[in-house]
């Protein structure tokens, strides 16, 4: 099926593991829990496709067109989303455990309570990415791009975010122990009643950043030094 015009294909509950689409063009079809488990989907075309509780386990999704897409409950575990566009894509409740997103374009992407555990998200581009209740524990975000991105009450213990840009970001109720923002851009962030315990915020830039009520222990904050209060 490589190359294939399977445009406006109702390819509902079909069982495709290990089928090779690599460039096929998925415009609008019906891929309702399809079992595309391992399946080749390097640079396919699925604009606007429905992939609602579809099985995309070790599927090879890189440089793939998911913009506008609904992925809802779907199953992404170890998926290789590499360079994939997913502008506005609709991902809510689903498994990205392990999955490799790095410079995936994920603005305006709907990640409601998704699972991203130790999902690789290192220069991916987030802005202005719903991430409520996201769990993006242990998640590789070194250099990512989360301006103006809603993280509220997402769970980022062990989080790795170096240089992460959260520019305006909302993290109100987020749970960042154990998370590194060394070298984070954190301007006019919002993280009221954050837990921060253990944090390490060296070099981070904090500039109208409301902390107020965060939750501080053993916090490294900009100056290299731990304090247990935001008062210090």
């Amino acid at each position: 099926l490589r190359d294939a015009d399977l445009t406006d294909a109702n390819l509902w509950q079909a069982d495709l593991p290990n089928a090779d689409l690599q460039d096929a063009d998925l415009t609008d079809a019906n891929l309702r829990s399809a079992d595309l488990t391992d399946a080749n989907l390097e640079s396919a075309d699925l604009t606007n496709a429905y992939l609602n509780n579809a099985n995309l386990t070790n599927a090879d999704l890189e440089s793939a067109d998911l913009t506008n897409a609904y992925l809802n409950d779907a199953n992404l575990t170890n998926a290789n989303l590499r360079y994939t566009d997913l502008v506005y894509a609709y991902l809510r409740d689903a498994d990205l455990t392990d999955a490799d997103l790095r410079d995936a374009d994920l603005t305006n992407a709907d990640l409601y309570d998704a699972n991203l555990t130790n999902a690789y998200l290192r220069d991916a581009d987030l802005t202005n990415a719903y991430l409520i209740y996201a769990d993006l524990t242990n998640a590789d975000l070194r250099d990512a791009d989360l301006t103006n991105a809603d993280l509220q009450f997402a769970d980022l213990s062990d989080a790795d975010l170096l240089r992460a840009d959260l520019t305006n970001a909302d993290l109100q109720g987020a749970n960042l122990t154990n998370a590194d923002l060394r070298s984070a851009d954190l301007i006019d962030a919002d993280l009221f009643a954050t837990i921060l315990t253990n944090a390490n915020l060296e070099d981070a830039t904090v500039t109208n950043a409301d902390f107020s009520y965060s939750l501080w222990s053993n916090t490294i904050w900009t100056d290299g030094v731990a304090y247990d209060t935001n008062q210090a």
